[in-house]
């Protein structure tokens, strides 16, 4: 019995890479090959050819390689037709297909019992599928297509956690955006441009002033401004917003206070 915990296939934006496939792919292939099914896996096991499904015909009693029963009260029309070399090369060939066949669905039923919902619902629409080709799918989404899977959309589908909603510092919230476009440039395999990585941290700030009109100033088309200046722009910009703010409550706080003493004076007198 294996001990070892089971890796589930699942996407991670703290990777590099976008996912753990190559911890589960490792942690997977030594699973298969405690079960003996990593050759049918990797392709080394191939699909023997599927025998007809009926078995083949008499043999004639001229055929030499047919073995007579001539014990057989009904001979020469009776012949021991299971013992015969044809029927025994049919009986092999359905047999390896078939132990093929529950090879195969075993090693595709580990594949997707280590796989998170994601992969199992993408999967699901191709359950003819062998176990090579699942594996061979889910090495080509992770491999040859996350580069691109990644640096679009899967930044698309995780950016919606990376809007700025005020509550944090905008220092931090550039931090995080930088972070994440580091992850994306490790797995294209080069680094995103300034004006790209500028765009998502525009991106990310809400639709309203001074954000909008400030976004579009920075990203003006043709203007050569670095990331380094557009990143001071905004956290200036925030703390004076901030600074603003403040000013405005300590307004509201001064106004407050000769109200509610002239109130007391009047209640006194």
């Amino acid at each position: 019995m294996d001990s070892n915990p089971q890796i589930i296939l699942t996407f991670d934006s703290s990777t590099p890479c976008g996912s753990n496939y190559r911890a589960w792919a490792d942690r997977t292939k030594v699973t298969l090959q405690a079960h003996t099914l990593w050759p049918i896996v990797s392709g080394t096991e191939r699909c023997p050819p599927r025998p007809p499904l009926d078995p083949p015909p008499m043999i004639s009693p001229t055929d030499k390689r047919a073995t007579v029963n001539k014990t057989s009260s009904c001979y020469p029309y009776s012949y021991d037709y299971f013992t015969n070399s044809i029927y025994k090369d049919w009986v092999a060939a359905t047999d390896r297909f078939y132990q093929w066949q529950r090879d195969d669905a075993r090693a595709t039923s580990i594949i997707h019992s280590a796989l998170d919902s994601y992969h199992q619902e993408r999967l699901a629409a191709r359950p003819d599928q062998t176990a090579k080709e699942t594996w061979d799918e889910l090495y080509d989404l992770h491999v040859t297509r996350v580069p691109h899977f990644f640096g679009i959309q899967f930044m698309k589908e995780y950016e919606g956690g990376l809007k700025w909603d005020g509550s944090t510092p905008m220092a931090d919230h550039i931090a995080r955006i930088l972070q994440h476009c580091r992850h994306a440039a490790r797995g294209q395999g080069h680094a995103l441009s300034d004006s790209r990585v500028a765009q998502k941290v525009v991106d990310s700030l809400p639709a309203y002033e001074p954000w909008l009109s400030l976004g579009s100033i920075l990203l003006f088309p043709g203007s050569d401004i670095s990331l380094d200046y557009i990143c001071s722009k905004l956290i200036a910009t925030h703390n004076l917003e901030l600074k603003q703010q403040q000013q405005q409550q300590q307004q509201q706080q001064q106004q407050v206070r000769p109200r509610k003493s002239s109130k007391a004076l009047r209640g006194s007198g």
